[in-house]
């Protein structure tokens, strides 16, 4: 047997070796899980979809689940981190998404729907940040498809760059197929930028009229979409002050205060409740 040969075996055996131990994990980590959550009465969900989820999958009461979104800190997120130099070096449309490079994100949905952006709108520019085990595959990808001189693969971006990104780009797309809420999309949408992204919950119930949405996997509408947008300027604009409206209800104090007034409200009944067996007693 020659060394390429028994290289393939030894990759082969700890590639299947890594994928069982993952599998194991996500097991232990999904009973421990559902354990915890049957055995409290107050659990926060951060979001509708996330409630169905428990619901349907771990059998919790409805009445013991609260939605309370994510937050978001508008002094850091804002449309002020426009970049005059990211605009310079990428054009007027500039298309950003951010996250990783894995395949619930549905990347390939994104860069399938660019060949047809490009053939209306020849100067528009797709920008990737983020990494993942499929970066290489949608490289390549990029490539066959032959849309490479209008797509940049970022890579990781640090944070100070990265609001410069969302405040400066023309539309923020994302493709998603599944999120427990989706805080890129209010990132973009306080940073003054629209967005586009599947029609599934809760990203679609997330954006409002902030952005819009496309059929899940469907990379002609997804492409149809952008372009209507980035050919009318006037309906981008009404869409990025929709945002900065919708976004202001998700900032961090008013998310504090409804976490504060939920925990307030946990204390006082079991104080109550206390209260009421010692009496019995």
């Amino acid at each position: 047997m020659n060394i390429k040969k028994i290289l393939k075996r030894i990759y082969k055996f700890f590639r299947d070796l890594y994928w069982f131990i993952v599998f194991l994990n996500v097991q232990v980590h999904h009973r421990l899980e559902k354990k915890g959550c049957r055995t409290h009465q107050n659990i926060v969900a951060i979001s509708e979809q996330s409630k169905n989820q428990l619901i349907y999958f771990y059998k919790i009461d409805e009445k013991c689940i609260k939605v309370i979104p994510d937050g978001i800190d508008l002094q850091k997120f804002n449309p002020s981190n426009y970049s005059k130099d990211i605009r310079e070096k990428y054009g007027n449309n500039i298309l950003l998404y951010t996250g990783l490079m894995i395949q619930r994100k549905k990347v390939p949905v994104l860069l399938k729907a660019m060949p047809h952006v490009i053939d209306e709108i020849p100067d528009v520019h797709l920008l990737l940040t983020g990494k993942g085990q499929f970066l290489t595959n949608y490289i390549k990808l990029s490539e066959s498809l032959g849309i490479q001189k209008n797509v940049s693969f970022l890579g990781f971006v640090n944070d100070r760059d990265l609001l410069k990104y969302y405040a400066t780009s023309d539309i923020y797309v994302f493709p998603s197929a599944l999120e427990g809420f989706g805080q890129t999309l209010l990132e973009a949408m306080a940073s003054g930028t629209p967005v586009i992204c599947a029609n599934k919950p809760p990203m679609s119930e997330i954006i409002e009229n902030g952005g819009l949405t496309f059929k899940l996997n469907n990379s002609k509408e997804f492409s149809e979409v952008i372009i209507d947008l980035l050919k009318n300027r006037e309906k981008l604009r009404r869409l990025a002050e929709n945002g900065l409206k919708i976004v202001k209800k998700y900032e961090w104090s008013k998310v504090a205060e409804e976490y504060y007034q939920y925990c307030k409200k946990i204390v006082r009944s079991n104080y109550l409740k206390n209260k009421i067996k010692k009496n019995k007693f």
